[in-house]
């Protein structure tokens, strides 16, 4: 017995990968995981994109079980993108050096190379003690405070923002 829908002509604006392999539960469907939604992402210099899902990715590469984050993307003074990543490590955890945060993000994405390379996006990374939420109490993991931009993308729990999200047939 199958429970589910097929993910069949639905217009969601979900980014979802193909996972090899076949299904436990005996499903002869495709395998797929969803690793964002299409709207989530940073609108950077040159239209190149910035999604959540790949700074989640960065930050659930660098193996620390519980890290939270808060994208926030501003301009810098000479007209730049500059996006600071604010980190909550969990109590006890051990620390990432800001080297190896700032590499694994700039391994993000191939077009973020361009933008790097002509002096219009940085990356700053900085440990917090507590992210910035909505009166819900959500985290907002993109939060856009260049002059004329709309705050913030889909809210998430910070719970959510580092579980892996379950696969789906």
């Amino acid at each position: 017995h199958f429970e589910g829908t097929p993910l069949v002509r639905y217009l969601l604006g979900d980014i979802m990968v193909r996972l090899d392999g076949a299904c436990p539960c005996g499903s002869p469907w495709p395998r797929i995981a969803i690793k964002g939604r299409g709207n989530a992402a940073f609108a950077l210099y040159d239209g190149v994109k910035l999604h959540d899902y790949q700074i989640r990715d960065a930050i659930d590469g660098l193996g620390v079980a519980g890290l939270c984050y808060q994208a926030i993307l501003r301009t810098d003074p000479h007209g730049a993108d500059e996006v600071e990543i604010l980190l909550r490590y969990p109590a006890g955890a051990e620390r990432v050096a800001a080297e190896k945060v700032d590499e694994a993000l700039w391994s993000a994405s191939l077009d973020l190379q361009a933008p790097r390379s002509i002096g219009k996006l940085s990356f700053r990374i900085r440990e917090v003690d507590a992210l910035e939420s909505t009166p819900r109490g959500k985290i907002t993991e993109l939060v856009d405070r260049r002059p004329g931009q709309a705050s913030g993308e889909l809210p998430r729990s910070c719970r959510d923002s580092v579980a892996r999200r379950p696969a789906v047939h």
